[in-house]
Parts: C-alpha cells; sequence; structure tokens
C-alpha cells in the first residue's frame, strides 16, 4: 500500500469513519461506481431486468457520500464532522476551523472561533494544525501576533512531519541570516519530497552553500521520496480534479 502524500490537500477525509484516502484512491471509488451502474444499465436496457443503481460511497466503512473534498458543507457532512467534534477529533477540528476562518459555504467568517478550533486541533497532535496555528500566530489571525509562539508551532510541526513547517523554519532561519541552519531545514524536508525546499537547496548550491556531494545525496533522497507516493490513479485524480475541480 501506497502511502499517504505528505501535502494534507493530496488525500481525503472522510468525518464518518475518521479515515483517510490518497485522492487517486478516492477517484478509483467513484470511477468503479460509474462503471458498475453503466453496465447495469447496459445489461437492464439487453434483458429488461431492474438491476438496482449504486451510490458513492466511502471505501472504508461504507457510508453514502462520506468525504469532504471541495469543502463539502451539506447538512449531512457537517453534522458528521460535529459529531466527530464531541470526541475531540483532531481532523474535524481542523476542518471546521477552516469553514470560519474562510466563511465557506455560508459559514460566518470568525478568525476567533478558527483559532479556538485550530488550538484544539493542535493540542490533539495533528501536525498541519500545528502549521496552521503557526501561520494564526504569524498574522495576527484570531490572536494576537506572537513571534515565540509562532517558532514554537512551526517547530512541533516540523517535528510531527511537517514538509511544509519545515520549509518555513528554513525560511525564517535564512531570514536571520542563519544560513547554515536553513539549508539544514531545507535538507530534511527535501529528502522528504518538499519541492520548494528542494528547489532552495538547488538554488544554495549554485552559491556553494551546498557541496556537490550533498547536493548528489539529496536529490537521489528527494526522487526516491517522490517515487514512493506516486501512482497512475494519483496522476490520473490530480489531472481529472484540475479540469473538474467540484467532481468529486
Amino acid at each position: 500500500m501506497l502511502p499517504l502524500h505528505p501535502k494534507q490537500e493530496e488525500s481525503i477525509y472522510h468525518p464518518c469513519c475518521g479515515q483517510r484516502s490518497c485522492n487517486g484512491c478516492e477517484y478509483e471509488n467513484v470511477r468503479l461506481v460509474q462503471r458498475t451502474n453503466n453496465e447495469r444499465e447496459i445489461q437492464n436496457s439487453s434483458d429488461g431486468a431492474n438491476r438496482p443503481m449504486i451510490d458513492a460511497c466511502c471505501a472504508f466503512c461504507r457510508a453514502p457520500d462520506s468525504n469532504t473534498l471541495g469543502i463539502d458543507t451539506s447538512k449531512e457532512i457537517v453534522d458528521r464532522i460535529r459529531k466527530r467534534i464531541e470526541f475531540d477529533d483532531a481532523q474535524s477540528l481542523y476542518i471546521m476551523a477552516n469553514y470560519y476562518r474562510h466563511g465557506l459555504d455560508g459559514f460566518p467568517t470568525d478568525n476567533g472561533k478558527a483559532f479556538e478550533l485550530m488550538t484544539r486541533a493542535a493540542e490533539l497532535g495533528m501536525a498541519k494544525a500545528c502549521h496552521n496555528l503557526a501561520c494564526y500566530y504569524q498574522n495576527g489571525i484570531g490572536t494576537e501576533r506572537n513571534k515565540k509562539k509562532e517558532i514554537h508551532f512551526f517547530e512541533l510541526a516540523a517535528k510531527k512531519g511537517d514538509i511544509d513547517a519545515r520549509f518555513n523554519l528554513g525560511f525564517q532561519a535564512m531570514e536571520k541570516g542563519e544560513n547554515c541552519l536553513a539549508v539544514r531545514h531545507w535538507l530534511i524536508s527535501a529528502a522528504s519530497g518538499c519541492d520548494e525546499s528542494f528547489d532552495h537547496i538547488s538554488r544554495a548550491a549554485l552559491v556553494g552553500m551546498v557541496s556537490k556531494e550533498k547536493l548528489h545525496e539529496v536529490t537521489q533522497q528527494y526522487h526516491m521520496a517522490k517515487d514512493e507516493i506516486k501512482s497512475e490513479k494519483r496522476d490520473e485524480a490530480a489531472a481529472f480534479h484540475e479540469r473538474f475541480p467540484d467532481a468529486f
């Protein structure tokens, strides 16, 4: 089984059961339903039978229409998310925080509420929530700017494997003139497949901040990380979603 993509947006959360699946698996699940229904329609037309059509459902628990791709805020989805929040589900808290942060689909824009929910998700150990909370402190979203807490949550997210947080730590180190520290952060995240960090490492090598040997080593690690999460179905899903962003 392929590991999930390190980028949050490359996978889908199912509030019915609390599981995540990659976009490629969700795309294939939807395609399977479509193919099955097409075959049944043809068979029904051929022999006059009345084979029932099937509905799209969660690949894990089989609940109908359970994913939140595209930030679906239908009443059923929101009810499921709120129910999981009662059990301190970090992913559901993270999603609800984004509803309030961006005022999506009828939700009021409420940065204070978004900050409260994102803080709870971060306290429960969700790496991406820690990263976003750092951004809240960085930009004063729902709270006062706080550089110390910003760095703390970026570091916490990076330790939990968030490659974007690791990249941001490198960028901040570079701004303070701590070039060696910046390179160390980018080497770590580039080796995990972070495109932005690999780009910065490549440019750092051009000015002698990274040796040819180290660049060769991290280039191999970067491509290995990319290969580990690459699949034909994920590529198909990405191409389809680019053409039809609200399709599933």
